[in-house]
């Protein structure tokens, strides 16, 4: 398989796993797997079993075939191919919170994605633990998304309604769970970045239990506090109880 000058082989479970687009349309990505000899294979353990039995053995960063998945990179044939440097590979690792060199702490799981708190990975936006382009970008938490369909070329969810539909679902139930961290970090996006991509994709998405968690959880923090409303919405209850999140306190 060749992408931007680099070629990329797949080798796993004893096959090695060439990707290609053709077939029945251009787009379609297919996967030819091609079984190593078994002459190969069983040259490839031997020499593996008599490395592994001396003495001080280290294994470093080699690949057998029959039980590791492996991904190779290299400069494609032909004067497009080109080189791969420290910084690029280093840049690619980014992309993916299972190999980050510090995975991210702090991290709150629904069915939905993640809501990442790690201010390391702030305004990152993940689908599946890749990295991708959200529609949002001026978030100010990190999101793994579990759902949703995007190009190749990773840039995007389909559309920006997919996009909030997730991460609004996201903060419902991590609200109505009840995780006064997750709560207050809330209510912090309200108090001081009233205009962030994290509101503007949400506030509409949110459920009366949630938005019933976050008024409980402003009552027990400012108990003696007087709140009004900022602004009121005669279209529906439901924005009106959902606009008591921007409140502003007068004492």
């Amino acid at each position: 398989m060749l992408r931007q000058g680099h070629a990329v082989r797949f080798t796993s479970t004893s096959f090695s796993w060439n990707f290609s687009f053709g077939g029945r349309g251009v787009g379609t990505l297919r996967c030819k797997l091609a079984a190593l000899k078994p002459s190969a294979l069983d040259r490839k353990r031997r020499q593996y079993a008599e490395k592994s039995a001396k003495p001080h053995y280290s294994r470093g960063l080699s690949a057998n075939v029959w039980e590791d998945v492996s991904i190779k990179v290299t400069k494609a044939r032909g004067n497009t191919g080109s080189g791969i440097s420290e910084n690029d590979f280093r840049e690619w690792m980014k992309v993916s919170l299972d190999l980050s060199a510090t995975p991210p702490e702090r991290c709150i799981d629904t069915e939905l994605g993640t809501l990442i708190l790690d201010s390391r990975f702030a305004g990152h936006t993940y689908l599946k633990g890749l990295r991708i382009n959200g529609y949002g970008n001026e978030y100010i938490l990190g999101y793994n998304l579990l759902q949703g369909e995007i190009d190749r070329d990773r840039k995007s969810l389909g559309t920006e309604r997919e996009e909030s539909r997730l991460v609004g679902g996201i903060w419902d139930k991590v609200i109505i769970s009840g995780n006064d961290e997750a709560i207050d970090a809330y209510l912090k996006l309200f108090r001081d970045h009233k205009e962030c991509t994290d509101l503007k994709l949400t506030k509409t998405n949110l459920t009366q239990p949630a938005v019933q968690v976050l008024w409980s959880r402003i009552r027990a923090v400012a108990p003696e506090t007087f709140f009004c409303i900022e602004a009121d919405s005669p279209d529906a209850q439901h924005e009106t109880t959902v606009s008591w999140c921007c409140m502003i306190s007068c004492k």
